[in-house]
């Protein structure tokens, strides 16, 4: 749990988002009425997993999950581009089938 120090153009506490000239890591979703968001208030993954299959777009690393670059959530299930800027889909608002039940049942 240490600092990081960003690269480039990535910027939020993990280096999770590229920055845009001018909009840093804000951005105005496609969505009637439009909406600003920061996407460093989205969650970048972090949901408890045993394996990589647990983190839909993402690896299993260290029992949590970590999301490829443009996917978010616990369970890195929201594609920025397409799922938070043209929809305006936030975590939670949808399942898509990523996660690992910690019930010890087949369903979550």
């Amino acid at each position: 749990n240490g600092v990081c120090t960003c690269e480039g153009n990535y910027g939020c506490d993990r280096c999770t988002v590229t920055e845009l000239a001018g909009s840093g890591t804000t951005r105005t979703t496609s969505t009637s009425p439009p909406r600003t968001i920061d996407l460093c208030d989205m969650t970048w993954g972090g949901g408890v997993c045993t394996k990589d299959e647990h983190c839909g777009n993402g690896l299993c690393l260290d029992k949590k999950c970590v999301c490829y670059a443009n996917w978010g959530c616990d369970y890195c299930s929201l594609d920025v581009s397409q799922d938070v800027i043209n929809l305006g889909a936030q975590c939670g608002d949808y399942v898509s089938g990523y996660g690992a039940c910690t019930d010890g049942s087949n369903e979550c």
